[in-house]
């Protein structure tokens, strides 16, 4: 996320003579780091709490769906104790089902019978525990268990685009609130941030990348 033009500061600040706005830019694809986030805000004289600091519970709720590949994963009832539960599963396609092996099933209208059948098979891998107060992971199972932990991890330190987005939106409230302006997109600054792009891949992609258009970008300038 970059902020450019200086404007409205904190709330005993006053903004420099003659500014009308200042424009925020984020890009729409990618991870960012959370302490970067952080700090774009001090150097833009935002507060840095609008950066909210993710619980781990919903942080782990994130993992599970990266970590969702052949398995499921699902969060047992929760009883409001100092531990939640996510039971892992793990799905398989079973090539053949022993009770319908040596069975000819006959499709109407099809010439040719069904000798086999795939089903999908679930097995219980695992339960990994976490501690909502301090984050801490506890699993039987040493793989998972580091999966889920680097997993984790990732989402602690770092947001999405939706995440900074968002972050954009509690921005815009809080100044409405102040009664310091409102927000409207900039399509100048939009139109130059995406020719900037374009140049930028051009230099470094090869030729099959320059065929593809730039990662996008919003922006809003508030005023």
């Amino acid at each position: 996320m970059a902020v450019t033009s200086q404007i409205f500061v904190d709330a005993d600040a006053v903004a420099p003579a003659g500014t009308i706005g200042r424009i925020i830019t984020w890009d729409l694809h990618g991870r960012f780091s959370y302490l970067k986030i952080k700090q774009g805000l001090k150097d833009n004289s935002f507060c840095e709490k609008l950066a909210k600091t993710m619980l781990p519970k919903h942080a782990l709720l994130r993992a599970c769906k990266k970590l969702e590949k052949a398995r499921i994963i699902r969060m047992l009832p929760d009883d409001k104790t100092e531990w939640v539960h996510f039971q892992f599963t793990d799905e398989a396609v079973e090539a053949k089902v022993s009770a319908v092996k040596d069975a000819v099933l006959h499709v109407e209208g099809e010439e040719e019978a069904i000798t086999e059948e795939k089903r999908y098979a679930y097995k219980m891998r695992t339960v990994v525990h976490l501690n909502r107060k301090n984050g801490k992971l506890v699993c039987e199972d040493a793989q998972v268990l580091a999966e889920a932990q680097a997993e984790m991890e990732t989402q602690l330190t770092t947001r999405t685009t939706n995440d900074v987005s968002g972050l954009v939106k509690r921005i815009l409230r809080r100044e409405r609130r102040r009664g310091k302006g409102d927000a409207q997109p900039h399509r100048a600054a939009q139109a130059h941030a995406r020719q900037d792009q374009r140049q930028d891949h051009a230099k470094h992609a090869g030729p099959l990348r320059r065929k593809h258009q730039a990662p996008a970008t919003r922006t809003r300038m508030l005023r």
